[in-house]
């Protein structure tokens, strides 16, 4: 899991909009520069074939902070970033396999503008969730 992410956020940092990305494993108690993408783990499928024949699966949380929630002009953002060419789906759909970090992944949803609180504080966001599919080890 440790890869994609990184993997992910790799991509995420080509996006002129987003001025962090932050991984799993290096979670900020508060981003000091906004917006801010924060990738979260999401829901881990295991292999449940004794064969061993399928390779597990894994989701991933692309939650992004767009500004405090009283900055609600912050939320133009959001256009840019669920389409385009500069878009979360564009520039992960441009790196089919995630670095070679597994076979192939689908970006679900995004699930439009709403708040979520993060280090004590509110902030406007949107959240796009995807799922990457045979894990490589």
């Amino acid at each position: 899991m440790r890869e994609i992410a990184a993997a992910i956020k790799t991509d995420l940092e080509t996006i002129t909009a987003i001025r962090q990305v932050f991984a799993p494993y290096e979670l900020p108690d508060t981003p000091n520069a906004l917006p801010a993408a924060i990738i979260m783990p999401g829901i881990t499928d295991y292999n449940h074939d004794f064969t061993r024949q399928i390779a597990p699966s894994t989701s991933f949380r692309i939650i992004i902070l767009l500004a405090q929630q009283s900055k609600p002009s912050a939320a133009s953002v959001l256009v840019d970033l669920i389409e385009g060419d500069s878009s979360v789906f564009a520039v992960l759909e441009a790196d089919p396999t995630l670095g070679d970090t597994c076979t192939g992944f689908e970006l679900q949803r995004n699930k439009g503008l709403g708040v979520i609180p993060w280090g004590g504080i509110v902030y406007l966001s949107t959240e796009f969730e995807m799922v990457a599919y045979g894990i490589q080890d």
